[in-house]
């Protein structure tokens, strides 16, 4: 009878604690306001000082977020940094995380958290990242920000390859640009345009606006 109500009272403690991570997910989180807000990715590993640096969340924390992006966590923590929440409608936030990659967390990732259900939606939409190898690289920046009474996120990605580092070198580089036009309905995540002249333009102005 003992040893049953110990582990009846380790099952409510944890219920609790995790209820409680839950409840401080949010406080983890530096609120910003959603006008052109401006994410890029870090040029240095680990600067402190990067804007999407972060804290570092804990294991419980951890478990409200999608399987696979828990799990990346646990292989190599630790992997999830709490950076910036936005408003994204009542009773929903956009968490800003910076999350595992290649090599090392630079993955910054949008979540959207359910203030009442304490969830967060198993879709999620990477805004920035940069790396690198053999030749080949990607880059990735976002801007978020508010039209029509609704939050919208412009993204843009490249792609390129240096031949010149190839076994079988040459001087024709590969360079790829990408655009995409996202917008965000409190849990609901809609592309609405993709690699059009007009989104390549608006890239360009957001650019002339913005600066790292």
């Amino acid at each position: 009878m003992k040893k049953l109500l110990a582990v009846m009272l380790l099952v409510c403690g944890c219920k609790d604690r995790t209820s409680s991570n839950e409840d401080n997910l949010l406080l983890a989180y530096e609120t910003i306001a959603a006008d052109t807000v401006f994410v890029f990715p870090a040029k240095d590993d680990f600067n402190e000082n990067y804007f999407y640096h972060g804290k570092v969340l804990d294991s419980l924390q951890i478990l409200v977020f999608p399987q696979e992006i828990a799990a990346s966590h646990f292989n190599d923590p630790p992997g999830l940094f709490a950076s910036k929440r936005i408003k994204v409608g009542e009773n929903y936030w956009g968490l800003i995380t910076r999350s595992p990659s290649v090599y090392y967390p630079s993955s910054i990732k949008l979540f959207i958290y359910n203030e009442q259900t304490k969830k967060i939606n198993p879709s999620y939409i990477e805004l920035a990242e940069s790396f690198g190898d053999a030749g080949d690289s990607f880059e990735k920046e976002s801007w978020i920000f508010t039209n029509g009474g609704k939050l919208n996120i412009l993204i843009h990605q490249n792609n390129s390859h240096d031949h010149s580092l190839d076994e079988e070198p040459d001087d024709y580089p590969e360079n790829h640009d990408q655009f995409f036009l996202l917008q965000l309905n409190k849990s609901r995540i809609d592309t609405v345009g993709r690699d059009s002249a007009v989104l390549a333009m608006r890239v360009k102005k957001m650019k002339e606006y913005t600066h790292r």
